[in-house]
């Protein structure tokens, strides 16, 4: 039986379980940790971001550091020569990384997060032997491919195949990949393609070597930023995989093409929150030094508004990934989907809001090519495209709780219906409340948002059916409504019984902000004024 999460028990199964994301306490940075953040700032000392922007690469000595390190083995099994950290001990350390450099840091968060994650989870006792161990040392580097030409968010319609070969020991891989990070870097890739002949939607996962007679990788893309992260596209021309070398089962592809993305998504959500930390930090110094009209502007209110805001973006997106990572380290193959999807969501945007605020502080001087806000701004912008679009993250939630709840239907139209009717008024009772009005009245608003997003989603479903994918501006609204319940929830936890009056302060906030994201136009009439003016 597959497990479930926090949210799926919430959301389809109506049952409110906070011992699965309970307590949520900051990560020890024991000496290793501290030893790998040291050795990344040395590195960026020798290679400083601006230099390797420039370069669009990561020089081989600058990666030699990084595997001495031990960059490239920190989340696999001690076992197969790794650290062997716990999932949000990682996570921990992606927050400082990235703060110093998201694209040098992308070499191994790609490596580690999704390139051969695959093999972790579901690779036989013979795959990881042969290799996790030469990925641990760096001396195989992993990409993750999944994206194509012609398929991004689709991703169940790839068009990349594999045949059986007539002995049986082979799949022949035939397709183009592209969009792959690490792809120049990487001696190895986990690799999806349908199943020539299969089922509509079948596919495979692959270990794919980069020195095969077939593959064939091009010549990194020109890009935005991150340059110096590799991103290239990808052909397989006959290329010629042992059966050994299949993850999992034929036909399970792509359940574990979404599981590793659970990972790869709290890695890009963590960054986002090491980035949110450093413009708090950069803001409050420049505002607090730059004089005008007599006095420093920290000291007025519009400045004030923006360190504000991205101390409780930071604090909530934080507070999401602890209690998702949480769960992932206790069951790694939880159906976590809906949680990985809200932290994804909410931190790649307001780190984007974030970055641009810091920019805005820093004034003229935060728009010259020497500091390095442009530098952030076009280095985060892709966040918010891959691992799953800003918009496919604002209605996945709704249509993957759908697709689960559809499996529950009973036969039968008016079964159906009453089942969906019963269910649309079923809210669970709460446990315990706090003892601080304030937040006596934060959770009351997260019980509000939890019960207007179930009436909401079931209202949907009986009223639209298989019509609901295709109501995006309606699904919008009930992810935001699903994760500001889940952002306060997770924040009271974090909490305790005890807040401090900063953690009372933050999510007061907070619970400002997610009544604000909720309170707009009425999703109909917003759908009809679009037909209009969206021509």
């Amino acid at each position: 039986m597959e497990s479930t999460s926090f949210l799926y028990k919430l959301r389809v199964e109506g049952v409110l379980d906070e011992e699965l994301i309970s307590p949520l306490e900051p990560v020890p940075v024991d000496d290793d940790t501290k030893a790998l953040i040291e050795a990344f700032g040395e590195v960026t000392k020798k290679y400083p971001p601006k230099e390797l922007d420039k370069l669009g690469a990561v020089p081989e000595e600058g990666l030699e550091m990084m595997r001495k390190a031990g960059f490239f083995g920190m989340t696999i099994p001690k076992e197969y020569g790794g650290a062997g950290l716990t999932f949000r001990s990682y996570l921990a350390l992606v927050e400082q990384v990235a703060a110093k450099d998201i694209a040098l840091a992308l070499v191994s968060l790609a490596h580690l997060s999704i390139g051969l994650e695959g093999i972790i989870l579901f690779g036989t006792k013979e795959q990881k032997e042969r290799y996790l161990r030469p990925a641990a040392s760096g001396e195989m580097i992993f990409a993750y491919a999944l994206t194509e030409p012609d398929t991004g968010s689709d991703a169940q319609h790839i068009n990349t195949s594999v045949t059986l070969s007539e002995d049986g020991g082979h799949y022949i891989l035939n397709g183009r990949k592209t969009y792959i990070t690490n792809g120049n870097y990487a001696g190895g890739y986990t690799v999806f393609a349908k199943v020539e002949g299969g089922k509509e939607g079948e596919m495979v996962a692959l270990i794919v070597e980069r020195g095969w007679e077939g593959v064939e990788v091009g010549a990194d893309l020109d890009k935005m930023g991150i340059k110096a992260s590799s991103t290239t596209p990808i052909k397989f021309d006959n290329v010629k995989v042992p059966v050994e070398n299949l993850l999992g089962k034929e036909g399970e592809g792509f359940k574990i093409a979404m599981t590793i993305l659970n990972y790869g998504r709290l890695a890009v959500a963590s960054a986002g929150v090491g980035l949110m930390k450093r413009s708090i930090e950069d803001m409050r110094a420049r505002a607090s030094k730059r004089i005008q009209f007599g006095v420093p502007i920290i000291d007025f209110e519009l400045i004030k508004e923006k360190i504000a805001k991205a101390r409780v973006h930071s604090f909530a997106a934080e507070s999401m990934v602890w209690a998702t990572a949480g769960q992932l380290d206790r069951d790694p193959t939880a159906n976590a989907a809906m949680e990985t999807s809200h932290c994804k969501l909410y931190s790649t945007t307001k780190t984007w809001e974030t970055l641009y605020d810091a920019q805005q502080v820093a004034g003229g001087s935060g728009y010259l090519a020497t500091a390095p806000y442009e530098r952030r701004l076009r280095d985060w912008r892709v966040a918010t495209i891959f691992e799953g679009t800003t918009e496919i993250h604002s209605i996945y939630p709704a249509l993957f709780a759908a697709r689960a709840v559809s499996r529950e239907l009973p036969k039968g139209k008016w079964e159906a219906l009453k089942y969906l009717l019963l269910h649309a008024f079923r809210y669970p009772k709460e446990g315990s409340w706090p003892s601080h009005p304030a937040l006596k009245r934060t959770l009351l608003t997260a019980k509000t948002l939890g019960r207007r997003f179930r009436f909401g989603f079931y209202y949907a479903l009986m009223r639209h059916g298989k019509k609901l994918p295709m109501k995006e501006i309606y699904l919008r609204k009930l992810a935001w409504l699903s994760l500001g319940e889940f952002a306060i929830r997770t924040a009271l936890i974090r909490a305790g019984k005890n807040p401090t009056r900063e953690e009372i302060d933050l999510i007061t906030y907070l619970r400002e902000d997610a009544v604000a994201e909720t309170s707009c136009l009425a999703a109909d009439k917003r759908e009809k004024l679009l037909h209009r003016l969206g021509k």
